[in-house]
């Protein structure tokens, strides 16, 4: 056993179990405790690793198993790609250890990057949780996915980014999952809605984006996302000039409306909202009843006309 070693900022449920392991490391190839993560690695979750360790007691080096890494054949460099909150783990109850078991593979200097980052996606740590959408994205950019590498140029497009990728201080976090269904529903309405809430209000959220898309691509309702056409013009004053003026934009939520799919409730309140401006200024808006019979649709029967 070890001696115990003071570890700043460990918790002390964690740093009563420094020293506390037992058992074999697995047979086979090393490598050295610190070496570098590959670029698709997700961040390090240390509250998971803590909990591991609160859980086992310590290191069973038996269920350590193998790390996972490549190595560029030019020049020997190694990448970890599988392992890092377990290296942590070894790093924190065994301190003197300066190498674990692993798998080396042997990779093309032309395919460093890519096949690390398609490896990563189909691993998982012991201690880690599942990757999240967010981190499959960046790691299917890295591996140059095609699907991947399209929604990355979307994103660049509008100003937004999605987990790691295209962070930037100005742009706005969107969630994977939703960004992809409304690129679904049109490419064009999803880059116009997101220039929309951005003039509006200086940044994006999921729900009022997914809505407002939704609503671009229904039948009836294009022209609101047309600023040649008058009424996209009105509309585009309407979203980014007075709705602004009393409204955030979590207001677009259209909470009231979420029976149902949210994303119809939103683009009813969306619809809604706006012809009342419109008529209070003597305008024409489309009628509300088309968005108005799709968000109802599913959860109750309607016999109703124009609100």
């Amino acid at each position: 056993m070890q001696t115990k070693t003071r570890k700043p900022g460990l918790p002390k449920s964690v740093e009563k179990y420094i020293g506390h392991e037992w058992g074999d490391w697995a047979p086979g190839a090393r490598i050295p405790i610190d070496t570098p993560l590959a670029s698709c690695q997700r961040p390090y979750r240390a509250r998971n690793v803590y909990r591991y360790i609160t859980e086992v007691q310590g290191l069973d080096r038996h269920l350590f198993g193998y790390a996972t890494a490549v190595r560029r054949r030019s020049d020997g460099q190694l990448a970890l790609i599988n392992g890092q909150h377990r290296i942590n783990l070894v790093k924190i109850i065994s301190p003197g250890t300066t190498e674990v078991p692993a798998q080396v593979i042997e990779v093309d200097d032309a395919d460093f990057e890519s096949y690390s980052s398609r490896l990563f996606q189909q691993s998982n740590g012991r201690v880690s949780k599942s990757l999240s959408n967010e981190e499959l994205f960046k790691s299917s950019v890295l591996a140059q996915d095609p699907h991947a590498l399209y929604v990355k140029s979307i994103i660049q497009q509008c100003g937004v980014s999605i987990g790691e990728v295209n962070v930037t201080p100005d742009n706005s976090p969107v969630v994977y999952a939703g960004f992809v269904k409304c690129l679904k529903l049109g490419e064009a309405e999803t880059v116009r809605a997101v220039e929309l809430l951005k003039q509006g209000f200086d940044t994006v959220a999921d729900d009022p984006l997914h809505g407002l898309v939704f609503l671009f691509a229904q039948k009836g309702y294009q022209d609101l996302a047309d600023p040649s056409t008058a009424v996209g013009r009105h509309f585009e004053q309407w979203l980014t000039q007075a709705v602004p003026m009393f409204h955030g934009i979590n207001d677009l939520k259209f909470k009231k409306y979420r029976q149902g799919a949210w994303e119809k409730g939103i683009a009813y309140g969306l619809a809604q909202s706006f012809a009342k401006f419109q008529r209070n200024k003597g305008l024409a808006a489309p009628s509300v009843t088309p968005i108005k019979k799709i968000w109802r649709a599913g959860f109750e029967d309607d016999d109703s006309g124009v609100l």
